[in-house]
């Protein structure tokens, strides 16, 4: 019963997504996010979703990505660089 009621919270925690149609984010819960689907994740933001990250808004190019809701282990997390960044 536990892992139902965590489930369902974590389908609810809401995401920021792109609307092709409108051409403006909006929310949207996580359990409506699909394959393809375009998210602008802002600092210390948790998402329920798995997730290929393309561009940080970070000088230095990097993102940090802490996945302890995963693997449950505590971790100062893992870093990802974009070589591309602004300079």
């Amino acid at each position: 019963m536990q892992r139902f009621k965590q489930d369902k919270e974590a389908n609810n925690i809401p995401a920021t997504v792109y609307n092709y149609q409108t051409k403006r984010f909006e929310a949207r819960r996580s359990k409506d996010i699909q394959v393809g689907d375009l998210l602008r994740i802002q600092q210390d933001e948790v998402i329920a979703a798995d997730v290929l990250i393309i561009k940080t808004s970070a000088e230095s190019g990097v993102a940090f990505v802490n996945t302890m809701n995963l693997d449950g282990e505590v971790s100062r997390g893992n870093k990802w660089k974009d070589d591309n960044a602004l300079k």
